[in-house]
């Protein structure tokens, strides 16, 4: 909304740059957006304004070099990095409407001669569209709005229509019984407040409006002035106008005449409706009777003398342009009179958000681990084109957390034990930092926690033993290797050293376990004469040779040791665990164990090893080894560095890998004729039955290989008529 200049110095508003700003003793809230000095009082309204420079950590402090604009005018705060910067204003009173108000005086400051445009929220509703048309213009907007808690986050978002910018910011409490149409799920957005029959050319705001209200003066040439007195605010009054304009109005110059304002829908929010209200106040003795017409046809009758003010009873939208006339019927003794108005639009408030509780967990985690360089600003979940980075939500209507991965962010200090307020975490990763101290014990508590990765830390003291017999039950997936100082229970020796003992008894265990069960295994083969394929292979390769495949069967130990104790998940499948390895002669690999809950049995996994070792394509992913010990099904795979194809193309975060069209081509391409090699190339045909982006993967140059044939069947023969679809893996697309 574009205003007129205020000469009365308008506090700025700053209610969008949206910090904590002073809280005077009536619990209001001003800020000087961008303004680095100290506290001051703004002369022309008595407003206290304090910098914003405590509250905000993104954004650059600019100024302009303008000293005939009033001081909240003269500096501003711009975001020319992040989709969304939000201030959040703390120290609120819950269930109370608040009147929140944000200016924009743009003046220039990068010398750039161009105007930007972009989006204003208000928690994770969209409030207005900021769109400034000169350098010059004091652009301000205000809802209001009920806050349910005791803070409220005002986010600026760059649409991609230059840079993002606010002068001022402020929030100030009404009293509880003013304008009761704003409700929890209603907003009103103020579009125009008028204070008619002024001689001012400046105007009306605190302290002549005890809240703060901008009332415009407005007069036309057509009309006559008039100046009344006495004029007595009523507290109880649902609106309560400030008496400076209710002793001020004007009537028709022609006795006969009329009154007339009209108002068009606003550009940033065309089909919302209005709710609207006209004051009338007189102490002339005699009857004033007011007859109010919308669009042509009568509204209401007013006796002025009586009544003070005539609202819609709500928010209405009968005409796409409204036009009110304000006549005096032949009973009435004077012509029309106004004193002032109000138009609103009225928006519908989100009922999504974060739960409340997550939101405080995690904004204690952003202060005590001090990630300030991070997008953690406004609601975690909402709206989800700006969800924060490094978290995962649920798909509930009151979302909730459920995995947070801050690895490889440099972190130190100690785990803040909030974390454990996110109880519907079930991924935690906090690996590759330098965070000291215990594991916190509340983790325990963490019920749904699946997978904790505490690696690559300096942290202290003993794991707690709960944790310890979830990982042993194979509940949860504990990750803490390389913390040298870390100690397990009822035990001096740090987890370090004792992995590397523990694999070595493994390992010892482990071989002359395998030497029993091949002398067994032999025997048995010798007596039945019953050799099964897989067994004869696995056999083979134990003695470190490839069959003619190229593929080769591990043992236990070597799994261990190519995957340096499984040290890093690099995904999840059909399988289970996916886990990164690196053989003795430096080949990657990647390494996937068949998880206990697994859809697929060992007829599965047998069928997935006899299809792997006969198929060979550019296309297709291939098998180097397996592994068949102790009921554990493992299959050993050519590491495919960049992942797979959804990974990337559900990336959010600004540095993540943008393909360009020519690879996305060649990439389908490249999983077609994989493809078609299944359908075509074998014999018997393949059908892969889970075809999806996950299931694509991509080497370091972005060539793609088709993954997971162990959801594979064989096509029809000759005499077939029909092969099975059912689908043995994650759900997918079945392909024809």
């Amino acid at each position: 909304m574009e205003r007129p200049k205020l000469i009365f110095c308008v506090h700025l508003l700053g209610l969008l740059c949206f910090t904590y700003v002073v809280c005077g003793q009536d619990g209001s809230v001003y800020l000087d957006c961008g303004y680095m000095g100290a506290e001051y009082l703004d002369p022309s309204t008595t407003i206290h304004y304090t910098s914003d420079a405590m509250y905000i950590d993104t954004g650059e402090p600019m100024t302009i070099n303008n000293s005939s604009l009033s001081t909240q005018y003269q500096s501003l705060r711009a975001f020319k990095q992040g989709k969304r910067n939000c201030y959040n204003v703390t120290g609120l009173t819950h269930n109370r409407t608040y009147l929140i108000r944000a200016w924009f005086v743009h003046g220039n400051y990068d010398s750039s001669f161009q105007l930007p445009k972009f989006d204003l929220y208000l928690g994770v509703d969209h409030w207005f569209t900021v769109n400034p048309q000169n350098f010059k213009d004091q652009v301000w907007t205000e809802t209001m709005s009920i806050i349910m808690t005791e803070y409220v986050a005002v986010c600026l978002v760059n649409i991609d229509l230059g840079t993002p910018f606010i002068s001022a910011l402020e929030l100030r409490p009404l009293a509880g019984s003013m304008y009761p149409v704003v409700n929890p799920s209603r907003s009103l957005t103020t579009l125009v407040r008028r204070d008619i029959g002024s001689s001012s050319d400046t105007a009306v705001r605190y302290m002549l409006d005890p809240y703060d209200r901008v009332w415009e003066p407005y007069t036309s040439k057509d009309w006559v002035p008039l100046n009344f007195s006495s004029f007595v605010i009523d507290s109880n009054d649902e609106l309560q106008p400030p008496a400076v304009v209710m002793e001020t109005a004007a009537q028709p110059s022609d006795p006969n005449g009329s009154i007339s304002v009209s108002w068009d829908p606003p550009t940033w929010d065309p089909d919302s409706p209005f709710f609207f209200c006209f004051y009338f106040f007189e102490s002339t003795p005699g009857s004033r009777i007011v007859v109010v017409e919308l669009n042509g046809a009568e509204w209401d009758t007013m006796n002025t003398t009586i009544n003070t003010w005539l609202c819609t009873k709500e928010p209405e939208r009968r005409f796409s342009q409204y036009h009110v006339t304000f006549r005096a019927p032949s009973a009435s003794s004077f012509p029309p009179i106004l004193n002032g108005y109000e138009v609103y639009v009225a928006n519908m408030r989100s009922q999504l958000a974060t739960d409340a509780g997550d939101v405080a967990a995690l904004m204690d985690i952003k202060d005590k681990l001090r990630l300030t360089n991070r997008s953690w600003t406004g609601d975690p979940c909402f709206p989800e084109d700006y969800s924060w980075d490094a978290l995962t939500c649920n798909q509930a209507p009151n979302r909730r957390i459920i995995a947070l991965d801050l690895s490889g962010s440099g972190l130190n200090g100690e785990i803040p034990a909030s974390i454990a307020n996110l109880n519907e975490l079930t991924s935690l990763n906090l690996s590759n930092n330098q965070l000291t101290g215990p594991i916190p014990e509340r983790f325990a508590h963490l019920t749904k926690l699946t997978s904790l990765d505490l690696s690559r830390n300096n942290l202290t003291g003993l794991v707690p033993s709960t944790l310890i017999d979830k990982n042993n039950s194979g509940v949860l997936l504990l990750r803490i290797f390389q913390n040298p100082s870390l100690l397990r229970p009822n035990s001096s020796e740090p987890t370090q050293k004792k992995s590397k003992k523990n694999v070595f008894i493994v390992v010892i265990s482990v071989s002359a376990t395998m030497v029993l069960l091949f002398a067994f295994a032999f025997i048995l083969i010798m007596k039945r004469r019953k050799i099964n394929g897989t067994k004869i292979l696995s056999m083979r390769n134990r003695k470190n040779s490839s069959n003619s495949d190229g593929a080769r069967a591990f043992t236990h130990s070597e799994i261990v040791k190519i995957t340096n104790d499984y040290e890093k998940v690099i995904g999840q499948g059909g399988y289970g665990t996916v886990f990164y390895g690196r053989l003795a002669d430096g080949r990657e690999v990647a390494v996937k164990i068949l998880s206990k809950d697994s859809r697929q049995g060992v007829k599965e996994f047998s069928a997935e090893v006899k299809l792997l070792m006969r198929v060979h394509h550019k296309y297709l992913a291939s098998l180097i080894g397996f592994s068949e010990e102790d009921k554990e099904k493992i299959l050993v795979y050519e590491y495919m560095p960049k992942g797979n194809l959804y990974s990337i193309l559900s990336d959010k975060r600004s540095n993540s890998i943008v393909l360009n069209w020519e690879q996305r081509i060649q990439i389908a391409l490249s999983a077609a004729q994989g493809l078609e090699y299944l359908h075509y190339g074998c014999k018997p045909s393949i059908v892969h039955r889970d075809i999806k982006t996950s299931n694509i993967l991509l080497n370091e140059k972005f060539e793609a290989k088709l993954a997971d044939f162990g959801l594979s069947r064989f096509g029809p023969t000759e005499g077939d008529t029909h092969i099975s679809t059912t689908v043995m893996g994650t759900p997918g697309y079945v392909d024809p």
